[in-house]
């Protein structure tokens, strides 16, 4: 099966960007939460994507994927400039995310993006770091 997404992205740096669309003003708590659950499975997954979360009335430019609640189909299908849109409730949304990502890897417009290097602890304190434990006499 076939996708508007799974030839080449538009972005040069192959970021997938994902927004959730809200009716303007009317953000439901259901569908910040699920917009944050996405968010944290790009993050947590390393993927080169990034999810925004922005009304309907004011969508950003060259956007890959549009989830939407069903009560904004038509518009999300309207919006010029969307490769697919996932129209679903705030509680089917991570689970139609997690499809829609397992099908873009296998299919190649998604990627991996590269991950982060190892966090290092710093101490700022009045001694050095391996002077602690010693005893001054």
């Amino acid at each position: 099966m076939s996708s508007p997404l799974s030839g080449d992205l538009r972005h040069a740096d192959g970021l997938l960007v994902v927004v959730c669309g809200y009716r303007d003003g009317m953000l439901a708590n259901s569908w910040f939460r699920a917009y944050r659950r996405l968010k944290r499975t790009v993050k947590l997954g390393g993927f080169k994507a990034r999810v925004e979360l922005a009304p309907v009335t004011d969508l950003p430019p060259n956007i890959d994927v549009l989830a939407v609640p069903p009560s904004l189909a038509d518009v999300a299908h309207a919006t010029p400039g969307v490769l697919e849109c996932l129209v679903t409730p705030a509680e089917g949304l991570q689970q139609a995310f997690d499809q829609l990502v397992e099908r873009l890897v296998r299919e190649g417009p998604l990627e991996y993006g590269p991950t982060p290097g190892p966090a290092v602890a710093v101490h700022r304190g009045f001694q050095a770091l391996t002077e602690r434990a010693r005893l001054f006499d």
